[in-house]
């Protein structure tokens, strides 16, 4: 965590009004550790070389028997969290395979909890559930996994009202960027290599301005889409101004589970800030194959320990190249990926 970044004592029902994500608190806490610290970073404008670290988080210490649990929660909005994890993701600077491998997935409900070592090396595990991610750090001392899946399965929203009320409002309105214009956050999207140019701006977008010729290239998916229960629930644009956007990040969201979302990565093939068709795969580890379905290559990659994804489809047509990344539940087999690019006969 960012030393500079002012932190303000605050319990969880206080830290709920001002945070623009549901606060979890688990009804089981790991043994022997209680609560030391509680703080709120609230939601600024400062000029930092990390700025995600404008954005509001809740954090908690937990400490006892020789052991030290941190957890922070927060909304991540400047990008598609990679991979699901994206805080276990591997440093290949400080790290390799052998010493960080792939981290290791299992359901907590519909969500995926995530271990693994984070990119400082250190162990730690993360969940995202109804959009909050969590992220947690054994910053002492060993957990189990039994104990975190237990602390996970307990969760529950300090003020169920203000839960229910933000899962109401679409993501992309929830955004640090619908109220503060900046430059992207550049970090990796996912397994293919693909991060945006900080010389962009990023734009939280309604799905009513979402800009036509976007809409008309991704309308099979969204019609396939829909056909599976994913709501088009707004987005983000990217480029040097809103009116002349490169990229547009669909997010869509299942009407039933809350957090389980599809992005689509749309952009001209012709624009220098696309992702590249074919893709290059990047260094994290991960299963990745290219498929022939109906006369349309896609370029597929996902999780290497996990058989719901986090799945990724790299594809395009003779205007625009797409990548679709699909949150991990517990529908997203590899096969339901390959019934979804079936659906679609022609990208064209």
């Amino acid at each position: 965590m960012d030393t500079n970044i002012e932190l303000t004592s605050c319990n969880p029902s206080e830290a709920q009004k001002q945070c623009n994500f549901a606060i979890f608190v688990s009804t089981s806490l790991p043994s022997g550790v209680v609560i030391r610290e509680q703080s709120l970073r609230s939601e600024s404008t400062i000029d930092s070389n990390r700025r995600e670290n404008n954005r509001s988080t809740f954090r908690q210490v937990f400490e006892g028997a020789d052991r030290t649990l941190v957890i922070k929660q927060f909304l991540y909005d400047w990008a598609p969290p990679a991979y699901d994890y994206p805080c276990l993701w591997r440093n290949n600077e400080i790290a390799t395979a052998a010493e960080s491998p792939a981290p290791i997935g299992q359901f907590v409900n519909n969500n995926v909890l995530w271990f693994g070592k984070n990119y400082r090396k250190q162990e730690a595990a993360t969940i995202e559930i109804e959009r909050t991610r969590i992220e947690m750090t054994f910053l002492k001392g060993t957990f189990s996994h039994q104990e975190i899946v237990l602390f996970c399965k307990n969760l529950l929203p300090v003020d169920i009202e203000i839960a229910k009320h933000l899962l109401k409002i679409p993501f992309s309105e929830l955004s640090y960027s619908c109220r503060h214009e900046e430059p992207v956050v550049s970090v990796p999207v996912g397994y293919w290599t693909h991060s945006r140019a900080e010389e962009l701006m990023q734009y939280a977008l309604t799905k009513e301005y979402i800009p036509t010729k976007f809409l008309q290239a991704t309308q099979p998916l969204n019609i396939s889409l829909k056909n599976r229960n994913y709501i088009l629930n707004g987005g983000f644009g990217f480029g040097k101004n809103k009116d002349h956007l490169e990229e547009v990040e669909f997010i869509f969201e299942h009407k039933e589970s809350s957090g389980s979302f599809i992005r689509v990565l749309c952009a001209q093939t012709d624009s220098a800030f696309s992702i590249s068709v074919p893709p290059t795969i990047s260094d994290q580890e991960c299963t990745n194959k290219t498929l022939t379905i109906n006369k349309n290559t896609f370029y597929y990659a996902t999780s290497k320990n996990f058989a719901f994804g986090s799945h990724e489809v790299v594809c395009k047509n003779n205007s625009f190249n797409f990548m679709i990344i699909i949150k991990p539940a517990p529908w997203t087999s590899f096969e339901w990926v390959l019934d979804l690019l079936t659906s679609l006969n022609t990208i064209e």
